[in-house]
């Protein structure tokens, strides 16, 4: 099991401000991991994304957190590669 977060930086409104936000995911594919590891940084269990593919959106501060806790670091297109792999593999 590891935890990766990217480096897609999508820009969202939240409120009156403007924020960039990552994706903070487990492959595999496992929710318990992912909210486990989300408690250790801080992240509210109930924040976490189902939409394309199960994950959190993460701010950039939230980021450095994450990879300061252990989560590696890779690019937007290597994340959309490992889903897509973890997801052919079921």
């Amino acid at each position: 099991m590891a935890i990766y977060i990217d480096d897609a930086r999508i820009k969202r409104s939240l409120g009156h401000s403007v924020k960039r936000w990552s994706h903070l995911v487990a492959i595999p594919l496992d929710e318990n991991e992912l909210t486990e590891f989300a408690d250790r940084i801080g992240l509210s269990r109930e924040w976490i994304q189902r939409s394309s593919f199960l994950h959190f959106d993460v701010s950039k501060p939230m980021r450095k957190k994450a990879i300061a806790a252990g989560a590696i670091a890779i690019t937007a297109r290597q994340l959309v590669e490992k889903v897509r792999a973890e997801r052919s593999r079921h």
